[in-house]
């Protein structure tokens, strides 16, 4: 079994919760977000963050709120990382698997690859 698996079992069992409470972002920079991504400008990455899409600009408003969205969520994955004892990237990319496979169609993904795709 690979690290990625062994680690994505001790989390889905241990910190399902706190996987998915990483992953809330306030209101006012989740609309702004979903804005950008319905506008195929942001897209979900599989490290786990939120990131600009190739060949694509945006606002500084909406950099700010990538900017703030990614560090929650890289606080929450340190704190889940250290509470179970796991890698911070491991737990970065189970989070950012389960937020690709969240993503409705038409939305931009990056894939482990660093491809940029419309899902």
């Amino acid at each position: 079994m690979s690290l990625l698996a062994t680690i994505g079992k001790r989390l889905i069992h241990s910190a399902a919760a706190g996987v998915l409470a990483a992953l809330l972002v306030a209101p006012a920079l989740a609309a702004g977000l979903n804005t950008a991504k319905n506008a195929g400008t942001v897209g979900e990455m599989a490290n786990g963050y939120v990131g600009v899409v190739a060949g694509k600009s945006v606002d500084a408003a909406t950099q700010r709120a990538i900017d703030e969205i990614n560090l929650q969520r890289q606080q929450q994955y340190r704190a889940i990382a250290k509470k179970n004892n796991v890698p911070v990237n491991a737990v970065a990319a189970l989070a950012g698997k389960k937020l690709i496979e969240r993503e409705p169609g038409g939305r931009s993904v990056r894939d482990s690859t660093g491809a940029w795709k419309t899902k």
